[in-house]
């Protein structure tokens, strides 16, 4: 009797364990089948002029964290979800050469870090590109700045320079992940600085090449909207990316769409990004047809989505049941 309850219950788990192994493959599905989004707010801080990164908080419950595009001081923004003004964080010892996407995540020591990716460069021609991490602080409040010290890692690309404007994560490993931004039909690479978010500051770690971003044909309405804003063959660039190791899913932001990889717990972030993805629902706006930046939640139940601009809707996307 004891045997039969030990073949049964092995033969229980034996069942079991391939739901397991496509919970993060469920995950994505459940983000491309969101459905329409819901606008949560509109950005209400007129100095976040050219959005370019998101990210959301895990120990400050609806708080995002922004920054601007290239042309601002070292610094990011804390915004509610709502889109109300939280205040200004200014970063010490860095600069904004190009700042582009933001991430956030586990740290030296474990604490969850900011990553502001100074990785922009519309000429194609850093081969050597910044990241600068922070303790993530508590929002300063409205109208309030705090003053942090940046810690700077510089990442070396393998293979000449490039313009990327995607910085993601990997909770997992300690990995940052870099995706290029190309024009066309070219492809996006996707590159590796392998421990690079807990590195020593001051190291530079050579970025490896992984392979080729796999994509998903885009929206035709978006990509419509898209050619009448002139954005031409930039359409489906690569402008920001987010992950959750928690839901084992990331998404890449394009000008046009959004698109859900499922990261299965064996496979690291990077080569999850070589799988082709799912398609996202995004917002379709004429009067912000240009996407840059995308949190997704902690959780992976859900997404908030913005384009650049003064008074930006923040546009939510939640999870099919």
């Amino acid at each position: 009797m004891r045997f039969l309850a030990v073949v049964i219950t092995a033969a229980t788990a034996l069942l079991a364990a391939p739901a397991a192994r496509t919970a993060p493959a469920r995950n994505a599905a459940r983000l491309c089948a969101a459905g329409s989004g819901a606008t949560v707010g509109t950005v209400a801080n007129p100095a976040i002029d050219e959005l370019s990164g998101l990210a959301e908080s895990r120990a400050h419950r609806g708080v995002l964290w922004a920054d601007n595009d290239s042309g601002d001081s070292a610094r990011v923004f804390a915004v509610r979800t709502d889109g109300a003004d939280l205040g200004i964080v200014q970063v010490a010892g860095a600069t904004n050469v190009d700042w582009e996407d933001l991430a956030l995540g586990p740290g030296p020591g474990g604490q969850d870090f900011l990553y502001a990716g100074d990785t922009g460069n519309a000429s194609g021609n850093r081969s050597v590109v910044i990241v600068y991490r922070f303790a993530e602080p508590d929002p300063p409040g409205a109208g309030s700045t705090t003053i942090v010290m940046g810690e700077a890692v510089t990442l070396q690309y393998p293979d000449g320079g490039h313009d990327a404007e995607a910085l993601l994560l990997d909770a997992r490993s300690g990995d940052l992940v870099i995706v290029t931004k190309v024009t066309g039909p070219a492809a996006a690479g996707v590159y590796r600085a392998p421990k690079a978010s807990t590195a020593p500051t001051g190291s530079t770690i050579p970025l490896e090449r992984v392979g080729n971003l796999a994509t998903v044909a885009g929206d035709d309405v978006a990509a419509r909207l898209a050619e009448l804003a002139g954005l031409g063959d930039v359409a489906n660039s690569v402008t920001a990316g987010s992950a959750s190791a928690r839901a084992g899913v990331a998404l890449i932001r394009t000008y046009t769409g959004i698109m859900a990889y499922a990261w299965p717990k064996r496979v690291s972030l990077a080569d999850a990004l070589l799988a082709t993805p799912c398609r996202a629902p995004a917002p379709v706006d004429p009067r912000f047809p240009q996407g840059e930046a995308v949190a997704l939640a902690p959780n992976g139940q859900r997404y908030i989505t913005a384009s650049e601009g003064a008074g930006a809707p923040l546009v939510q996307f939640r999870a099919a049941k």
